[in-house]
């Protein structure tokens, strides 16, 4: 699934708990950081973050970027089971 993040907003904070499934997001576009369990973690285009399905994770926008831009990315996912 491709996802977009409006220039001035953020994601939703998350996990795949009920779903059992594990994350793989990849930023195709933009920078800024994710919240990955409390902990803030800058990303720009092109390494993946792979999230356990109890990983509690969202993406923001950093201050000094270009905030009229938009953020666009990858959501892979996958269940545990199959």
């Amino acid at each position: 699934m491709r996802f977009a993040i409006p220039p001035n907003s953020e994601g939703r904070e998350h996990d795949e708990r009920d779903s059992g499934q594990e994350e793989v997001n990849v930023i195709v576009a933009g920078s800024g950081w994710y919240r990955i369990d409390g902990e803030d973690v800058p990303v720009r285009v092109g390494p993946f973050l792979r999230f356990d399905p109890e990983t509690t994770h969202f993406f923001g926008r950093c201050a000094n970027l270009r905030r009229d831009e938009p953020v666009g990315g990858l959501d892979l996912r996958s269940s545990l089971d199959a």
